[in-house]
């Protein structure tokens, strides 16, 4: 998550090179860490990922809980990233990694107010960049994905984001993903 150290920059283009992957996912920051700590590792990244022919997706971590989010710190780091690095094309945003847990249960009203505030904030300084909501823990029942999707449509340009999903925690089997 956010105690992550790089020594060796040279690893994104073995990776590169010779595993077939293209893409890295960095949580750059979380609530424990001072804003804007990490700008010169996140240079580097940038810089080395576009050199190597990687996307980066860029994300600010998890809280200190699973499924729990800081407002005023979320505002703080994408005010900070997301104009600097608003003409890179490689670079993806994750709003936050699981801003709370959703499998059955609808999307609470915190969590999409958070989601639309910082749509806002990040298309203010960044409007071309891939952005990625939601970002749950597991693959989240149909209602629950149309009903969040539904609460952000009228702000949300869904050409240039997506509703994104992992599947840590078991939901919907994958064998129902397409029912």
């Amino acid at each position: 998550d956010s105690k992550w150290m790089l020594d060796d920059f040279e690893l994104m283009t073995t990776i590169a090179e010779t595993t077939g992957l293209n893409t890295v996912h960095v949580f750059l920051e979380n609530q424990d860490v001072v804003t804007g700590s990490k700008l010169a590792e996140a240079d580097r990244l940038v810089a080395l990922t576009a050199s190597a022919g990687l996307y980066m997706v860029l994300s600010y971590g998890g809280g200190t809980k699973l499924g729990e989010f800081d407002q005023e710190k979320l505002s703080a780091f994408w005010t900070t990233y997301a104009a600097r690095y608003a003409n890179s094309t490689h670079l993806i945003y994750e709003i936050q990694n699981f801003p709370e847990e959703t499998c059955d249960s609808s999307v609470k009203a915190p969590t999409i107010a958070m989601e639309r505030e910082m749509y806002q904030l990040i298309r203010g300084y960044a409007p071309d960049t891939h952005l990625m909501m939601f970002s749950t823990g597991a693959v989240p029942r149909a209602p629950v994905v149309e009903q969040a999707i539904d609460a952000v449509s009228d702000l949300v340009d869904f050409g240039n984001a997506s509703f994104t999903m992992h599947a840590d925690v078991v939901c919907t089997p994958v064998a129902g993903i397409g029912a």
